[in-house]
């Protein structure tokens, strides 16, 4: 149990070893308690590069965690001019709880895993602050970082680099959680997963697989699954192996055993290994997920993915648990994939000039095993629906596209999770909540993916990540008597109490989704659902809906086939 002294705080994990952290200053609350870059795992680094991850091991002595570590290694392809950051010795987390809690009462387990594209994110507090959560004084957070991009998810498809490293990372903290966080306060009984975009991905993942069974006990996935384009499996695997390391000079790389590949790439820089997913991307910064998820053979020591996600979601071979499931605006939530592409005029030009090739690259046609004819009937069926038949974007095809990029990504990959979640589910056991993030705030992530334009849109892909986090090295701190400030309160305290519960906050008028009222309201409209709106008067407002673009996820249906 985590014992205070003046500023700093001190809890011994049995196994492990002591850890000192900090006291540090909250946002309603006057501070709570934050141990920085605690290890869990091993360093990835040498011979442990494209390897499993390892636990850690004892330390002796107190470990100091006053201090975020850096993130995993890292170039951010949402952001124009790619910055690169981070290092490869990234495998810490952080835990937060709040200050003088009562040493009898173990506090339900946030285990949060941050958003971008397994290509990019970050735990540290300037980025993720835990504020928000820890003014509830309700539960205890952990933020965890995990291997990216190539270094996460590059593989040769067999046991020489088996792949799926960065969410090995992510199941061997939850291990750690599981046998450790008693320490820190946190009941291991009681963990909630909570992701964003490629977070809720992971979390989806985990939740269909057997070994991370009996680690977490609810889960809030927000705007994404395992069934979005950005983490479908990676078909060959050995195939991006051998360009990435031809890219980098490795001499007769299509031609060395995947043992030798291997070994060539631990030696690689890992800047220069970064960099070589540049040669990846076909226009500017698509494809925008180089790196993907990859099938291991269930017979491989430490495999983690062993069967297709689909197929599984699809026949209901997953742990049930109480859902809470959210989306962004129609017209926003595939904002990060497209709205540079129509703020700005150059790129908007370039995309034009080569229409049919980015565009069916964008709809995720060229993944599919579909004839060249098929591809680009497809293609025209979607811009008929979508955009006028035009095969031009602009200002009268602008809003058709985002909803098709919203719908490509994000709302159809949504839409079947939950369809097939609710063929299985007991709900009167594991209920299923939906919530909608409408709301558009003083600060936007729009301004991110554009470069900082301060074109208003609706509210985009991520937003409503701005109320559950404090994100002070991004945007400017909300006033704390706005309306931003109110509407994060009754946002955060809707996600605690699921948390706590299993039923969110604010739902005494709003029915658990069934597979009856998911199915009830037609072509227009599925479950009812929470959402937080804009009002002229009050400035936010917690409405109830079902409003879905239900006829155009059976139109997607017929033209994908799954």
């Amino acid at each position: 149990m985590a014992v205070s002294n003046e500023e700093h705080v001190t809890a011994c994990i049995p196994q492990l070893g002591c850890v000192e952290g900090i006291e540090m200053p909250g946002y309603r609350t006057e501070k709570y308690e934050a141990f920085l870059g605690v290890p869990y795992a091993k360093p990835p680094v040498g011979e442990l590069r494209f390897k499993n991850p390892e636990p850690v091991q004892p330390w002796t002595g107190i470990l100091r965690a006053i201090d975020s570590k850096p993130d995993c290694i890292q170039k951010n392809y949402l952001i124009p001019g790619w910055p690169v950051s981070g290092e490869e010795d990234c495998l810490y987390l952080n835990i937060y709880r709040p200050s003088h809690c009562s040493p009898d009462l173990l506090l339900p387990v946030v285990f949060y895993i941050f958003p971008g594209g397994l290509f990019t994110g970050s735990i540290n507090p300037n980025v993720n602050g835990p504020e928000y959560l820890m003014d509830t004084g309700k539960v205890l957070l952990v933020t965890i970082n995990y291997r990216l991009g190539v270094f996460g998810f590059l593989s040769t498809g067999d046991e020489h680099m088996p792949g799926n490293f960065g969410l090995k990372d992510q199941l061997l903290a939850l291990h750690w959680v599981k046998d450790n966080i008693a320490a820190f306060g946190g009941n291991p009984e009681d963990v909630t997963l909570l992701g964003h975009s490629a977070g809720a991905s992971s979390v989806h993942l985990h939740t269909i697989n057997s070994k991370a069974k009996g680690l977490f006990h609810r889960a809030i996935l927000g705007s994404g699954t395992a069934l979005a384009p950005y983490v479908e499996l990676l078909q060959r695997p050995l195939e991006q192996a051998r360009k990435v390391a031809e890219v980098i000079g490795i001499k007769n790389a299509y031609d060395i055993s995947t043992q030798n590949l291997t070994e060539h790439l631990r030696l690689v820089e890992s800047e220069d290994l970064l960099n070589s997913g540049d040669s990846l991307k076909i226009w500017q910064n698509h494809i925008l997920c180089n790196y993907h998820p990859v099938l291991e053979d269930c017979a491989l020591n430490g495999s983690y993915l062993t069967e297709d996600p689909v197929t599984v979601t699809r026949l209901g071979n997953f742990t049930q648990i109480p859902w809470l499931m959210g989306m962004m605006s129609y017209h926003g939530e595939g904002g990060a994939v497209a709205i540079n592409i129509i703020n700005n005029e150059e790129l908007r030009e370039e995309f034009n000039d080569q229409f049919s090739y980015l565009m069916l690259e964008l709809l995720q046609l060229n993944n599919k095993n579909f004839s060249d004819d098929e591809k680009n009937q497809k293609m025209h069926q979607l811009l008929k629906e979508y955009m006028n038949d035009a095969q031009e974007l602009n200002s009268n095809t602008k809003d058709g596209f985002l909803e098709l990029i919203t719908d490509i990504w994000f709302y159809y990959p949504w839409y079947k999770t939950l369809k097939y979640y609710l063929n299985y589910v007991d709900v009167k056991v594991n209920p299923v909540y939906l919530y909608k993030f409408s709301y558009l705030g003083t600060h936007s992530y729009a301004q991110i993916f554009t470069g900082g334009s301060m074109n208003r849109y609706d509210s985009v892909h991520l937003d409503d990540l701005l109320y559950v986090f404090r994100q002070s090295a991004v945007f400017p701190d909300f006033d704390l008597h706005s309306t931003d400030a109110n509407l994060s309160k009754d946002f955060v305290d809707m996600l605690v109490q699921f948390i706590q519960t299993g039923k969110p906050l604010y739902y005494s008028d709003i029915d658990l989704c069934t597979k009856e009222n998911f199915q009830a309201v037609g072509d227009s409209g599925i479950c009812n659902y929470l959402e937080f709106v804009n009002d002229n008067q009050e400035g936010f407002k917690k409405i109830s809906s079902n409003a879905f673009p239900v006829k155009r996820m059976r139109l997607l249906q017929g033209i994908f086939g799954n």
